[in-house]
């Protein structure tokens, strides 16, 4: 489990282009895997990028996403990649506005290797991006 830091690193002020967010040496786990827009996205990312997508998370189900690379495994949890030998240190959510924040403290709690958390969830609260901001900050985390 990841232990807080007592220094927050300075706020990420942003990537001067998109190779920087994730590169092919990056480890992917995607939480929401098999959602409407994630299981048409993951497996064009996943090919492209010559298979960095090291497993997914859908809540309450295992399973596996096809791509013509090979299939991504799912788990009901963070915990259970985590358990499952599958190291990362990039999380991609697709989930709704109102569950983003347990995600990313979930991501948080199990994954001490984590650099980066990409949210493209739309409309996230201005309350939970600003908790997300902070817990992400004292993790040193982006």
């Amino acid at each position: 489990m990841r232990t807080l830091k007592t220094k927050p690193f300075d706020y990420f002020v942003g990537i001067k282009t998109l190779e920087e967010l994730v590169t092919k040496d990056s480890k992917v786990c995607v939480i929401n895997i098999l959602g409407n827009e994630s299981k048409k996205v993951t497996p064009v990312s996943h090919e492209y990028s010559g298979g960095n997508i090291v497993a997914g998370v859908q809540y309450g189900r295992y399973g596996k996403l096809e791509t013509k690379i090979g299939d991504i495994p799912v788990y009901p949890s963070v915990k259970q990649v985590i358990k499952h030998g599958h190291y990362f240190d990039i999380g991609v959510i697709y989930l709704p506005p109102s569950a983003v924040f347990q995600a990313v403290s979930e991501l948080l709690i199990y994954n001490e290797n984590l650099k980066r958390i990409i949210i493209l969830t739309e409309k996230v609260s201005v309350k939970d991006s600003r908790e997300i901001r902070a817990i992400c900050q004292e993790a040193g985390v982006d």
